[in-house]
């Protein structure tokens, strides 16, 4: 099979092969990392809401704390609480902030879940706009069930936010295992923030009125249980990665002021003494103005992970951004190389080739007018072109040299023919001369013949003259 194959054929052909694995190679790599500025824009993405969701989700819990206290509450209040104003001033931008970072997040019921957390933000700002007046008015005076549904709402908003943000880790699971640590890392944070706002919630529940329950203790301790494990965690995870000095620090802090000695035996402290019975030199505000700046201390961990994981994606991305430009330059240039080098081939080497041929056959056919190009070329196309030119050469010295000898043979068939002619003529004369001669010598035969005739019967007539005279003086003698 491959002996049928032209020169043509198999040059465009490994050509052709070596091409097609060229640029399938690039185009892989090309579709790898176009793969990876995709996955590189979804963890962006997934970072760019987490920042804001977090930061709701931490205002959101102060806000249900503060509010189902604040309106449950007796006394009327002659200002918002600081701490809630500052959260709810904080959450709601915090909120728009995710609702419109989430429309670049890739998920399959995006526009669904945009649109029902887009209600229930205008449902919680709605409250706002009731419960913040409320408050400013004696309990008789506030909508009955207005605390209810502020609890209620801003719990099925936390309740969303935390799925969501769930979900969303998930979407970019194994994506990349560095952006993996550093989103287990915030999830660790979150954790221990809010198992510490759940223990320390207890405490400002029962400053504001609300009964404790009756295993207070022992779901504290399951709250510090949770937030200490979930810690001890994340530090055995962090001493693994190479994070920069800002997370560090942020951990330090979060072990200096939150797990401080003297906070944690604080807050133990108070809630013993709560159970117990006995008062503490706390209000609900003031023990808030002590815990919430705490808990915003370990949520800077989970920010500063989420800041790292923003930064390695961004770094990610214009890595694979400029791996992505250069593998489709290369592939580029390997199309056009291929191409560049089919036209080569054709026009160096198949082309000038079946020139070459087209000559060959005319001059095989007698064809002496047949043109041989490339005779000038310093490669195998120009020596087989020169040795094509010098067969030429040979066959017009040949025909030259036939055209020589049929001219020397004509003209020495026309001497030969001369000659002859001469010869004849000659010859003819000669015969001629001859025929006269003999012509003439026959007359005189003719005529020596006739005397000869007479001459012999006058010898015979003296014969006999001669031999009667003989008989007769023979007779005469006897």
């Amino acid at each position: 099979m491959i002996r049928g194959l032209s020169v043509s054929a198999l040059l465009k052909f490994v050509i052709s092969a070596l091409a097609v694995a060229v640029v399938v190679v690039l185009a892989l790599g090309a579709w790898d990392s176009g793969s990876r500025v995709a996955a590189t824009n979804r963890i962006a993405a997934v970072a760019d809401v987490s920042s804001p969701l977090f930061t709701a989700l931490h205002n959101l819990r102060i806000d249900r704390a503060s509010s189902f206290r604040d309106l449950n509450a007796d006394k009327q209040l002659t200002a918002l609480n600081p701490q809630l104003r500052d959260a709810r001033a904080a959450e709601v931008p915090a909120l728009q902030a995710a609702l419109a970072a989430l429309r670049s997040v890739d998920l399959p019921d995006r526009d669904a879940v945009i649109a029902g957390l887009d209600q229930a933000v205008k449902k919680l700002v709605a409250l706002h706009e009731e419960s913040a007046p409320a408050m400013l008015r004696p309990k008789a005076e506030r909508r009955p069930g207005i605390a209810q549904d502020m609890f209620n709402t801003a719990n099925g908003l936390l309740e969303t936010l935390d799925k969501l943000s769930s979900r969303l880790t998930r979407s970019v699971k194994l994506e990349d295992a560095f952006i993996d640590e550093l989103l287990e890392l915030k999830q660790l944070a979150w954790i221990v923030r809010n198992a510490g706002g759940d223990a320390s919630v207890m405490i400002s529940n029962t400053l504001g009125g609300q009964p404790l329950p009756a295993d207070a203790f022992v779901k504290y301790t399951s709250h510090v249980s949770k937030l200490e494990t979930a810690w001890a965690a994340l530090e055995e995870l962090a001493a693994g990665l190479p994070l920069p000095a800002r997370f560090t620090e942020a951990v330090e802090k979060t072990k200096r002021e939150f797990f401080a000695p003297d906070f944690v035996a604080l807050r133990a402290n108070n809630l013993k003494a709560l159970i117990a019975g006995e008062k503490i030199n706390y209000t609900p505000e003031q023990w808030a103005l002590v815990t919430v700046p705490k808990l915003a201390i370990v949520l800077g961990v989970a920010e500063a992970a989420l800041d790292v994981a923003k930064e390695h994606a961004a770094q990610q991305n214009a890595a694979a951004l400029r791996k992505l430009a250069l593998e489709l330059s290369l592939l580029v240039a390997a199309v056009a190389f291929a191409g560049g080098m089919m036209l080569m081939v054709s026009r160096r080497v198949t082309g000038p080739l079946g020139m070459l041929q087209e000559a060959m056959l005319k001059l095989a056919g007698g064809d002496l007018t047949a043109e041989v190009s490339f005779a000038g070329r310093k490669d195998e196309i120009g020596a087989l072109a020169s040795a094509m030119s010098v067969f030429k050469g040979n066959m017009v010295e040949a025909d030259r040299l036939r055209t020589e000898q049929k001219e020397v043979e004509t003209r020495a068939a026309a001497l030969r023919r001369g000659e002859m002619q001469r010869l004849a003529d000659e010859f003819q004369k000669a015969v001629g001369n001859i025929v006269a001669q003999v012509s003439t010598s026959s007359s005189e035969l003719e005529v020596a013949a006739g005397t000869l005739t007479k001459n012999a019967e006058t010898t015979q007539r003296l014969s006999g003259v001669v031999a009667s005279a003989s008989e007769e003086a023979s007779a005469q003698a006897a």
